[in-house]
């Protein structure tokens, strides 16, 4: 459900064995929260994990889509591993400073602002993109190397 545990702070983990939604601002403000074991989940809504500010890696092996804000300002994560995602929403990552390199080999849509922000972002891997929206790369001025195998149409100033 929605803010389901919105600004606790003294969460630390969530493992939860049947859940196939986040919701919305679900954890969002949760600050210390450091490790979440979310196998089932599908989707995340909007801001389910916003200013998450001690998380620092996540992991969904059956995540289809992650809605806009995400994971924004979540500005330790380092690592994300999500294999079946197939749309990055607006701002998803928006301010993740200190994620380095990860790899999305399903998704084929990045919408606007997904990884302002992302200072550390060095390689990234986009196999089946086809749709890059502007300014999706804002401010990520360290990324070196970009895999783009089946890209059909960038926006102007995605980078």
């Amino acid at each position: 459900p929605s803010k389901a545990f919105y600004n606790r702070k003294s969460i630390q983990y969530a493992y939860f064995k049947n859940a196939t939604v986040v919701g919305k601002k679900a954890f969002s403000f949760c600050v210390d929260l450091i490790s979440i074991d979310l196998d089932s989940v599908e989707e995340i809504q909007e801001s389910g994990f916003e200013y998450c500010t001690s998380l620092e890696t996540v992991a969904f092996p059956n995540l289809l889509s992650v809605e806009r804000n995400a994971f924004d300002s979540c500005i330790t994560l380092t690592n994300v591993n999500f294999p079946k995602l197939i749309t990055i929403n607006e701002q998803s990552f928006l301010n993740c400073r200190f994620l380095k390199e990860t790899s999305f080999p399903s998704v084929e849509k990045i919408w606007m602002f997904a990884f302002k922000g992302c200072l550390d972002l060095t390689d990234l891997v986009l196999d089946n993109v086809v749709f890059i929206d502007p300014y999706v790369f804002n401010g990520a001025d360290n990324l070196q190397s970009i895999s783009l195998n089946s890209l059909s149409f960038i926006s102007i100033e995605a980078f």
